[in-house]
């Protein structure tokens, strides 16, 4: 964990925040190298690993990053905290699809309650993972497609010349076909799920 002398070095939160909002790709590096080890060290006496713990660290950041990014939201402690809370929520969500529990829980740490915010990334992540899926199932050409005008930003003339399509119509029409078999596979995706 960051000493408060170390801590006290950074922006202030209010630049911190500033920069995060604004998606200053310096700002969000101090933040990772500031509160990365202290993520890592947490993660590792809690039976992970250090890829684990750069990965969470990520997504607590981008968790951070779109609770400030919503109009009108603002946070209720020092980014630390709120940080710290996110990865320990996040972590614990982890460790209990692996039926493992904490071990190591240090409670000088000032914890938050910001299941809001991790129910939020984890519905997200979950979400993708079901497109991810469907998108395999999908196969191609109508991966490629989606992939080239969503992803790629290809225009539909771009696609109609890749693929080989007479006119823009027959692009416009496969492109649909294809989103109209991702949404029924991703359907079925949630029917079976659900039916767990």
């Amino acid at each position: 964990m960051q000493t408060d002398k170390q801590y006290r070095l950074l922006p202030n939160d209010e630049q911190l925040i500033a920069g995060i909002k604004e998606g200053n790709s310096a700002v969000l590096e101090t933040v990772y190298k500031t509160f990365f080890p202290g993520i890592q060290t947490f993660v590792l006496q809690n039976s992970g690993t250090e890829e684990e713990a750069r990965d969470l660290c990520q997504e607590a950041i981008i968790v951070l990053y779109e609770k400030l990014s919503r109009q009108g939201t603002e946070l209720s402690c020092s980014v630390k905290t709120y940080l710290y809370s996110v990865t320990r929520n996040l972590w614990l969500k982890k460790l209990s699809s692996r039926n493992k529990s904490i071990t190591s829980l240090n409670e000088q740490e000032e914890f938050l309650l910001v299941e809001e915010d991790t129910a939020d990334w984890s519905e997200k992540e979950l979400m993708y993972e079901k497109i991810n899926h469907s998108m395999e199932l999908l196969g191609n050409p109508c991966a490629d497609i989606i992939k080239d005008f969503y992803y790629n930003r290809l225009s539909i003339q771009e696609i109609a010349d890749k693929y080989g399509y007479n006119n823009t119509d027959t692009a416009k029409n496969q492109k649909y076909k294809c989103l109209m078999r991702l949404r029924r596979y991703i359907t079925l995706s949630n029917t079976s799920n659900s039916k767990q």
